[in-house]
């Protein structure tokens, strides 16, 4: 390959730090504090916090078990979930919630199955047909 020849070959992921955003593409934010309050591991730790505060707020109206609600808010942390993953899955339909919501029941389910379960699930998790008082069948 000559230095002008652009290398095509697939990327191994194992070659990939998971964590690191360098900001080649937004170098303004590198190094400031709006870095660590938007990047992609920020995004992922608000939207948990987002569904862990609304299954305390259901558990508190009884509309969802408080065991749901606290296995919920155990594992809502940004850290269990692989960033490059959900955007790998976002791909296939151009929105992040989609696959974080099939990984995020995935890692509820591993601590507390019957909280993954579709009636204990909560705000974009649960979606229309969980929503009271109809079901979709």
């Amino acid at each position: 390959m000559n230095d002008h020849t652009i290398d095509t070959h697939a990327v191994d992921d194992r070659d990939i730090d998971q964590d690191i955003d360098a900001g080649l593409l937004s170098p303004v934010r590198v190094g400031t504090p709006v870095e660590a309050a938007t990047g992609d591991r920020a995004w992922l730790q608000a939207m948990l916090d987002a569904e862990a505060a609304l299954a305390r707020a259901q558990a508190r109206l009884g509309t969802l078990p408080a065991s749901a609600a606290a296995a919920i808010s155990s594992a809502a942390r940004a850290e269990r979930l692989d960033a490059r993953t959900l955007a790998q899955a976002a791909r296939e339909t151009a929105n992040p919630v989609v696959g974080l919501v099939q990984a995020f029941t995935a890692v509820v389910a591993a601590d507390d199955p019957t909280a993954a379960a579709p009636p204990a699930r909560t705000s974009w998790t649960r979606g229309p047909c969980w929503s009271p008082p109809r079901r979709c069948g």
